[in-house]
């Protein structure tokens, strides 16, 4: 970790940029956060020396917002004017803690402010790119390599100083950008990262985009005020609960064991489904997530949710073309599919779940450029699927034995197995079972 740069707010409608191609990550290095150690100084002309309450914390940040893009011409964009309020909640549910210095008495946002002077609060804007706490060992699955961080740009706005009476804004505004990056061994990474959704719906049926559904909440209350008495929740085809309340339902999380007290976002609004610490990979969700107001008790239902996106197969061609060219690595680069080199699940994770998963960048001097299948840049040329040959001869012979056999369900998966490799395999949340894809083709075609 390393202090990159520092941004500057100077008053109320200002913005500050931290460009493309300014958030540096080392080799060897994956990124899981941005932390961004935010400075206000803040006059107290009230009469009395106090600190605020939460709720005036909460005001206080809601005059605040960000956008973080990446990917070619910034197309992705997780957080897209999202408030620090926003901000605050997704960061605790993926990291599983209170932003560093909300709560803080001594130096944070919780300091007693002087009355009659202007008192200096640090604390840390932490922006999530890939750590999940849930998933235990597997926490550093996800995250941002030194590619994909060349690609991103963060936008951070001062839209109103929303204070108590009395109080106010001294000078300027700075954040000091610092990405929370870890060690990790091998090749790098490029990870779609999960988007915040927001979707305001007057009937009985609200739903979210489709994709893997990480977190689906009701934005209009905290869980113990939620008038939502008789709901259920669907995501895909798989019923989660029905003919339940929100608070019935949330009991099963509640009966978690070790779950940080910080990561439990309930008290901000009423959560409906999320991953949690006691799924494997295997179990998580893939499809549309929809909440039925069985009997209607809600006029509108304000729906949030982290969903990770499945990229389409010219997104995913670019970002290797990209990454292969003279502003990425400049050199030729194969993207692999993480569950594939990192045999997740030990080999079984389900077909619906690849296009969550990590890709994974090698060069021709990596022993992975020659074991496994991928999507090839040359030196920034355009994307292809590529299949070693030596992967390949073997994938025939099994094929053509299989089919001699007449097992073409066994044939078919010897080219399933072999696709699932490159990364844009699967276009559909229910994986390979209802629909093809480029890649799958092209595979095909090669083996038979």
């Amino acid at each position: 970790m390393k202090k990159l740069s520092t941004l500057t707010l100077t008053g109320q409608g200002t913005q500050a940029l931290l460009e493309k191609g300014k958030l540096i990550i080392e080799k060897g290095r994956v990124m899981q956060a941005i932390r961004c150690l935010m400075t206000v100084s803040i006059a107290n002309a009230s009469g009395t020396s106090r600190a605020w309450t939460d709720a005036e914390k909460q005001t206080f940040l809601d005059g605040y917002s960000l956008k973080l893009s990446y990917g070619r011409n910034g197309r992705r964009k997780p957080y897209n004017m999202l408030t620090f309020t926003r901000m605050q909640k997704i960061a605790r549910f993926l990291l599983g803690s209170e932003w560093e210095g909300y709560n803080n008495s001594v130096y944070g946002l919780s300091k007693t402010l002087t009355n009659s002077a202007a008192t200096a609060v640090q604390f840390y804007v932490t922006i999530p790119t890939g750590r999940l706490w849930q998933l235990g060992v597997l926490r550093r699955l996800f995250g941002v390599g030194r590619t994909q961080a060349k690609t991103m740009q963060l936008e951070v706005f001062r839209k109103t100083d929303a204070l108590p009476s009395g109080f106010t804004v001294s000078g300027n505004v700075t954040l000091d950008i610092i990405p929370d990056d870890y060690s990790k061994k091998g090749p790098e990474q490029w990870t779609y990262l999960p988007e915040w959704h927001e979707v305001d719906e007057t009937d009985k049926k609200a739903f979210l985009p489709s994709g893997g559904v990480l977190l689906a909440v009701e934005r209009s209350t905290p869980l113990a005020s939620t008038t939502l008495t008789d709901v259920a929740v669907r995501v895909g085809q798989e019923e989660q609960y029905t003919n339940m309340s929100a608070v019935e339902a949330y009991t099963q999380f509640l009966d978690l064991p070790n779950v940080p007290a910080e990561a439990d976002i309930s008290d901000r609004e009423t959560v409906l489904y999320q991953v949690t610490s006691d799924m494997q990979l295997r179990d998580w969700l893939s499809g549309r997530f929809e909440l039925e107001q069985i009997t209607k008790t809600l006029g509108t239902t304000r729906l949030g949710g982290l969903i990770i996106p499945i990229p389409e197969d010219q997104e995913i061609r670019e970002d290797v073309q990209d990454a292969a060219g003279k502003n990425g690595r400049n050199k030729t680069l194969k993207a692999i599919n993480a569950a594939t080199v990192y045999s997740l699940e030990d080999g079984q994770l389900p077909h619906s779940l690849h296009p969550y998963m990590p890709m994974v960048l090698v060069d021709t001097d990596d022993k992975e450029f020659q074991r496994y299948p991928g999507m090839v840049s040359e030196d920034g040329r355009p994307a292809e699927v590529f299949v070693p040959d030596t992967v390949l001869a073997s994938a025939r012979a099994a094929y053509a034995a299989f089919m001699a056999n007449r097992e073409e369900k066994n044939g078919a998966d010897v080219v399933k197995q072999l696709a699932l490799a490159v990364p844009g395999c699967v276009q559909d949340v229910y994986g390979l079972s209802r629909t093809g894809s480029l890649v799958l083709t092209a595979v095909s075609r090669l083996v038979a």
